[in-house]
């Protein structure tokens, strides 16, 4: 029981890993300018790559963890580091792509129709959530199985995309 267990436990860990792994925000004008999620982001880290300091930071009882956020290109990329892991991001320009699974490109100014087009419906599952939020979630790379964490999308009447986000579950 015990090693079952323990081997239940390592695969946990592995697939919540390769879920971080494959989300990646990159600047369009600076690729040194990159964010992976589940990277460790601590104020020295962030201010080497982007010269920033955290805008706030403080302990959060609800998720039992110290949150730093952080407001880049004058609030353009803003992310939130969770115990000095990099963890939730918001982009609010075309500035940046989001690259999913090392092969999915999803930027700001697409439409929801492109992102259909660009990203099989088998690796995704997207959700209207209200005339101008979409919510998106990716399958974990080598799994079935679709992640807890998601992509949220607002979008304009056109469907495209003003503003992208990814967020982990309460």
């Amino acid at each position: 029981m015990k090693t079952t267990l323990g081997t239940l436990l390592i695969l946990t860990f592995i697939a919540c890993s390769q879920a971080y792994a494959q989300v990646i925000v990159r600047s369009t004008e600076d690729p040194s300018k990159i964010l992976t999620l589940g990277e460790r982001m601590t104020p020295q880290t962030a201010w080497n790559r982007f010269g920033i300091r955290p805008v706030k930071a403080y302990d959060d009882d609800l998720f039992d963890c110290f949150i730093e956020k952080y407001e880049y290109d004058n609030g353009n990329l803003e992310f939130d580091s969770f115990n000095s892991v990099a963890s939730e991001f918001a982009i609010y320009s075309d500035r940046y792509t989001l690259i999913i699974d090392r092969k999915f490109f999803i930027s700001v100014g697409m439409t929801i129709a492109e992102l259909k087009r660009r990203i099989p419906a088998d690796e995704m599952i997207i959700k209207r959530l209200t005339d101008d939020l979409f919510a998106v979630w990716f399958k974990i790379t080598g799994t079935e199985i679709f992640a807890d964490d998601r992509l949220m999308l607002e979008v304009d009447a056109q469907e495209r995309i003003l503003a992208m986000g990814w967020i982990i579950p309460d």
